[in-house]
């Protein structure tokens, strides 16, 4: 009851915030008039072909009230479109108001399709958003993206990137991607024509990063920071599974801030990259996914209270706790360099040979580091980071959006003087002193994801046609 209240609430709310007069009697619906005339007066060689006003927030005595406006403009066989933001409230004063605005990539448009615009009614641009194309609007849009009895399924119009799902002639869709350099397109990126019945989520989808509905679940493609667009992500309705270069990460129940449990160490033997992606043969389970990684080169320790050496049967630096990973530097002899952290700011320290679990084997070791406690976790957390880490250039901020972020913080070690070895986002590797945690706690338990707990026979019938019930382990 405490929680449909809540909702309620919440609902009350933002009700308040969208429809309700400001202090000085303006309802949001006139605010968006107001923001429109502003739009057209400053904008007089664009049409406007949609708007939608959103509160968040306060100004000054007022709820704050945004407005969000799409303009286009087709001409000389292009079509541009911009998006236009402004904060309503100064208008209620007689202010003027400022636009936060972005402009899209040319669309070459056919003669056909000029035409069309042409007599087009502005509001059917776009359907339910204000970047893909409505398919009365797409057609005839971008056609040097399109192979040989290929047409547009959707299209999508980004600030640097066109992006579309087409179809062929057998039936068969794929995902077209043109990049803008400012200049021309300078690429089409054209992924396989996969035969598996998928959609695009256009809910989802932007311009780094789309969401592919298959079956009942869901691929994640990412545009990744060296401009290449790979597999993001992995969701079958039970699990979760993102991927990176060098592991599998399971995000099913959270990625476990203190614990290691979730990492399936190797690299994907499966091309990742759109352009070779093949989601026909993609596996859905985690159990088989991480069956494809391939993890030599890793290892990690099997127990905790294993001594962690600063070189082959030299001084003990530190205790290390069970699952503590890296990548194999060198081996001398009955010993073996580990790579903790990132080159750059991690360190290098030498095991025992037989006090680490190697390649497929780190999937059988359980996570031992200690669970920690600050208060307010993250803001406190953020606190000690910024105390005790040496030589960061910017510090981490408490949100994600805020710049540099924590997103994990391991305690992989104790040192000899009884502080802590942190290693922090898998990058940064250093010492804090154990005061400056309020308490350490035993390792947070391990909890895999439901489809790894599931039999065979178990999963196919979950999956099966004739199944129409949803299964959670534990649940009738």
């Amino acid at each position: 009851m405490k929680r449909i209240m809540l909702v309620l609430l919440m609902i009350l709310c933002l009700a308040i915030i969208l429809c309700t007069a400001s202090a000085d009697g303006i309802s949001s619906k006139q605010s968006k008039e107001m923001v429109l005339a502003e739009a057209e007066a400053a904008y007089p060689d664009w049409t406007v072909s949609a708007a939608a006003s959103y509160g968040t927030g306060r100004y000054h005595d007022s709820p704050a009230v945004y407005v969000e406006v799409l303009l286009f403009r087709a001409e000389e066989s292009t079509l541009r479109m911009k998006w236009l933001t402004a904060l309503a409230n100064p208008l209620w004063e007689g202010k003027d108001v400022e636009w936060l605005e972005v402009e899209s990539v040319p669309v070459p448009l056919s003669d056909s399709a000029a035409a069309r615009f042409a007599a087009m009614e502005p509001e059917r641009l776009t359907d339910y958003n204000f970047c893909w194309l409505s398919e009365e609007a797409m057609s005839g849009c971008a056609d040097f993206m399109l192979r040989d009895g290929e047409s547009w399924v959707s299209l999508g119009v980004f600030e640097d990137t066109l992006i579309g799902a087409v179809r062929d002639s057998e039936g068969r869709k794929g995902i077209r991607i043109a990049v803008w350099d400012g200049t021309v397109f300078s690429e089409v990126i054209a992924s396989p024509m996969w035969e598996k019945s998928w959609s695009l989520n256009e809910y989802h989808s932007r311009g780094d990063f789309l969401e592919l509905l298959v079956d009942d679940g869901e691929f994640g493609v990412s545009r990744c920071n060296d401009g290449v667009w790979r597999l993001s992500h992995v969701n079958n309705g039970l699990g979760i599974y993102t991927f990176t270069d060098g592991y599998m990460r399971d995000e099913t129940n959270g990625m476990g801030d203190c614990s290691n449990d979730y990492w399936h160490y190797g690299r994907m033997t499966l091309p990742l990259d759109l352009e070779t992606l093949d989601i026909d043969s993609l596996p859905w389970r985690g159990t088989e996914l991480v069956a494809l990684l391939d993890a030599e080169g890793w290892a990690c320790v099997r127990k905790s209270n294993t001594p962690v050496y600063s070189a082959p049967g030299g001084d003990i630096i530190a205790y290390g706790y069970a699952r503590l990973a890296g990548t194999i530097v060198s081996e001398e002899d009955s010993w073996v360099c580990l790579q903790i952290g990132s080159e750059a700011c991690g360190m290098q320290v030498w095991f025992s040979r037989d006090a680490l679990a190697f390649g497929a084997e780190t999937e059988e070791i359980r996570c031992g580091f200690p669970d920690y406690w600050c208060g307010e976790w993250k803001n406190d957390l953020t606190t000690v980071l910024n105390n005790h880490l040496i030589g960061l250039d910017i510090p981490f901020q408490d949100s994600p959006s805020g710049g540099p972020y924590a997103e994990t913080a391991w305690l992989i070690a104790q040192m000899m003087d009884g502080s802590y070895l942190v290693e922090v986002n898998e990058d940064i590797v250093q010492t804090i002193p154990a005061e400056a945690f309020t308490k350490i706690l035993p390792p947070d338990e391990y909890c895999p994801a439901y489809d790894f707990e599931l039999k065979d026979e178990e999963w196919e019938t979950l999956w099966s046609d004739s199944n129409e019930q949803d299964y959670y382990p534990g649940e009738e």
